[in-house]
């Protein structure tokens, strides 16, 4: 804070977030994907929630019927760099177990190791990274419901993630020779999105 002819400068160190999900628009927004990892047909969803912030939120619940369910969702990759987190906010409806998992793969998702086990979550929640500087990975909230109703819900809200992952045309790594269209290497690792053709 600086005073100076009347008037004060504010400093503000901005937080490092590059992207926010808040599920005000009432859909499920296209940088995560969901899983039905229990086959039940039942996973997350955007709801009305004003407990949290705003409306809306995302959340998991089960068919009452069934003893457990496991509901997951992923964000696209993400590129890692130092003082990354993964921040949200949680809440759990029922006096009913229930687990919420948060993970991490770096493997597109074959593998997801888990960073932390909540009971019954009510709360903000807070991730660092920087076991993954560098990497490009997707993070992830498996909700482990033991709810005996469909009230019985893990809400998620306000999610801050780290920058997304550059998806780059597979001509940023490969120089095309123009005598006969074939490639020649320029760089070192490439993320192709597409689909792409090869002859001999």
């Amino acid at each position: 804070l600086f005073t100076a002819g009347g008037k004060s400068i504010y400093m503000i160190n901005t937080d490092f977030t590059h992207d926010m999900i808040s599920f005000e628009d009432g859909s499920w927004p296209n940088e995560l994907m969901t899983m039905d990892d229990d086959g039940d047909s039942i996973t997350w969803q955007v709801g009305y929630n004003d407990d949290m912030h705003g409306n809306y939120a995302a959340y998991s619940m089960k068919e009452p019927s069934t003893p457990i369910a496991e509901n997951m969702f992923a964000t696209s990759l993400r590129h890692i760099q130092a003082g990354d987190k993964f921040i949200f906010d949680a809440e759990y409806t029922s006096g009913d177990p229930d687990f919420m998992l948060v993970m991490v793969s770096d493997d597109f998702g074959n593998d997801w190791n888990i960073i932390d086990t909540v009971g019954s979550p009510s709360g903000h929640y807070e991730y660092d990274l920087d076991d993954y500087v560098g990497k490009n990975i997707m993070l992830g909230i498996m909700d482990v419901n033991y709810g005996n109703s469909e009230g019985d819900r893990l809400y998620v809200d306000r999610l801050l993630l780290p920058a997304a992952t550059a998806i780059m045309p597979i001509a940023s790594a490969r120089a095309i020779t123009a005598a006969d269209s074939s490639y020649t290497h320029v760089g070192d690792t490439v993320l192709v999105s597409g689909v792409i053709t090869v002859s001999d």
